[in-house]
């Protein structure tokens, strides 16, 4: 982990993809899923994240980083050459423009949009019986109750991130 940590740092010098900085020490992975089958797509991936510790930790996954920002698909490209991570795919493409031939089997964003926004935005990208999954902040109830149709909750799970007394849930969201 302190390897990514160093490849972001070098990376928010050189390519200014985030405002954070990120010590070693704090940087910490902050969410956690249940399994998936196969296929994963990272949507706004950012600088990587969940999409680089995914395919790290799960080497059988295949995971796609989708960015609408150049800077950080490159970012993610030489991250993913570096760390030895074959099964990240890194896209420069925005979410309504992309069209993979095999749709996933589940849709993952961080800090991405409203639940609302997010699934009408991927709902093409998602496999027959695959799943969103949302990290939020404090539980979104409001967004929770404002979910369009065509997809059902199945759970919002709080976690638990050490060293930090912010509130975080990762959002369960099954395709109807």
């Amino acid at each position: 982990m302190t390897w990514i940590c160093q490849l972001v740092g070098e990376a928010v010098r050189i390519f200014f993809i985030t405002t954070q900085s990120f010590p070693p020490r704090s940087f910490r992975v902050e969410h956690q899923f249940r399994a998936f089958s196969s296929r994963g797509v990272d949507v706004g991936s950012g600088a990587g994240l969940p999409a680089l510790p995914l395919a790290l930790a799960r080497p059988e996954l295949q995971v796609t980083a989708l960015d609408s920002n150049q800077k950080k698909v490159r970012f993610i490209t030489q991250a993913a050459l570096e760390l030895g991570i074959p099964n990240l795919t890194a896209v420069h493409r925005r979410v309504e423009d992309h069209s993979p031939t095999v749709r996933y089997d589940a849709v993952i964003a961080r800090a991405f949009a409203s639940l609302s926004d997010f699934i009408i935005a991927t709902a093409h990208l998602l496999a027959p019986g695959g799943v969103w999954l949302a990290m939020k902040g404090i539980r979104p109830t409001a967004e929770l109750d404002a979910l369009p149709s065509g997809c059902t909750l199945r759970e919002v799970i709080p976690l638990h991130v050490p060293d930090l007394a912010a509130e975080r849930h990762l959002v369960v969201l099954v395709s109807d």
